[in-house]
């Protein structure tokens, strides 16, 4: 006598890769005009690699810095960009996003 087995196989797509903003500073001091050097990491939460632009907005959203990296799956990158402060004392806020290229969305905004 033959006995049968049933299997269930689940096939689970590729998300492709997302992005996470794992830290940044929250606050740049400095005075008018002066150039500061920000490190913001990033971590590729998907389950594939893809390409990641870190863009710095300013108060305007005007993008002031950027730069792009490949992060493998579960992998992360630290960016190191430098931002020019606004020529007017006060107080601003800007925006960190995590781009993602491969998916052209913006996964993550700080």
């Amino acid at each position: 006598m033959s006995e049968s087995i049933s299997a269930v196989v689940e096939y689970t797509a590729p998300t492709g890769p997302q992005f996470s903003i794992t830290e940044y500073p929250s606050t740049v001091s400095g005075t008018p005009s002066e150039t500061k050097t920000v490190n913001i990491t990033v971590q590729n939460v998907g389950d594939t690699d893809g390409d990641c632009t870190i863009r710095i907005k300013d108060h305007n959203n005007n993008i002031v810095a950027s730069d792009t990296k490949t992060i493998s799956a579960g992998g992360s990158a630290t960016f190191t960009l430098n931002i020019t402060l606004p020529s007017d004392i006060g107080t601003y806020t800007w925006t960190i996003e995590a781009y993602n290229v491969t998916n052209d969305t913006v996964d993550d905004t700080k």
